[in-house]
C-alpha cells in the first residue's frame, strides 16, 4: 500500500462508539496501517509530518472522550522515533488547542522520560491546564468553547 493510500484511510476511518465491538475495530485498524507503514520503504520528514498529521487530525476528528487505543498510540509515537522532532511539536500545539483524552495522555507518556527540566516544567503546565479545563470547566476539546 502507497503512503497516500495509508493517509485516505486514517482520513475517512470513523470510530462508530455506538457499536459495542468499536474498541476492536480500532485495534484492528491501527494494528492494519501499523503494518502498511512498516511496508513502506524509510520515510523522510515530509512523509512522517503527513503521517503525524493524519493521526492527530483523526484524534480531532473523533469523540474527545474516544477509548485509549494503543495500536494507535503506540502507532503515533513510533513514526518520528528516535527524536521526535516532528511528533513532539505537533503533540504540544495540538494539547494546546484541543487538549482530548487522548492528547492529554500522549502528552503525558511524551513528559515521564523527559530529562530537560523547562520543557518538562512547560509541558506538565500545558496538561496541567487542559485537565483543569476539562474537568472543571468542562471544556469541549472539539469545539474549544466551554459547555
Amino acid at each position: 500500500m502507497k503512503l497516500e493510500e495509508i493517509i485516505l484511510k486514517i482520513e475517512t476511518y470513523k470510530v462508530n462508539e455506538n457499536d459495542e465491538d468499536y474498541e476492536i475495530h480500532n485495534i484492528d485498524f491501527f494494528d492494519e496501517i501499523t503494518e502498511n507503514i512498516e511496508g513502506l520503504p524509510k520515510l523522510n520528514d515530509m512523509q512522517k509530518e503527513k503521517i503525524i498529521n493524519a493521526l492527530f487530525n483523526f484524534l480531532l476528528n473523533q469523540s474527545a472522550d474516544m477509548e485509549d487505543c494503543f495500536p494507535f498510540i503506540h502507532l503515533i509515537e513510533s513514526i518520528d522515533k528516535p527524536d521526535y522532532k516532528i511528533y513532539e511539536h505537533k503533540l504540544i500545539e495540538f494539547n494546546k488547542k484541543y487538549g482530548t483524552t487522548n492528547s492529554v495522555y500522549l502528552l503525558n507518556r511524551f513528559i515521564n522520560p523527559l530529562n530537560d527540566d523547562v520543557k518538562r516544567n512547560e509541558y506538565v503546565n500545558i496538561l496541567n491546564i487542559n485537565i483543569r479545563l476539562k474537568n472543571i470547566m468542562k471544556k469541549d476539546f472539539k469545539t474549544g468553547k466551554f459547555k
